[in-house]
């Protein structure tokens, strides 16, 4: 292990993760912060402070989000991201959002 980088470590691996594009801290001020991170990874991560089921269409997935996002309010976050990429949200139901062009 190397001083300054960060690991996840589980009971069966040890993985170097990349503190480049995501603050890793930053969800203990209620924030959500990332660099160039690609918006399915993303997702991935708002998913654990949203309620319900968060999705992009395919030919979004490689589409890069910057930025700093306040936690307490995910469908905003939706909205915006939304917006930046050109897409808009489907809510299917109430529970179940869909970034789509």
């Amino acid at each position: 292990m190397n001083a300054g980088a960060l690991y996840k470590i589980t009971s069966n691996s040890v993985q170097q993760l990349d503190n480049h594009i995501f603050d890793y801290s930053s969800w203990t001020e209620g924030l959500l912060s990332v660099r160039n991170m690609p918006i399915k990874h993303f997702l991935a991560e708002l998913s654990r402070y949203h309620r319900g089921f968060i999705k992009c269409a395919p030919n979004l997935d490689d589409y890069l989000v910057s930025g700093v996002f306040q936690l307490n309010d995910t469908n905003l976050i939706l909205t915006t991201l939304a917006r930046t990429a050109r897409a808009k949200v489907h809510y299917m139901t109430r529970w179940w959002a869909e970034i789509r062009p």
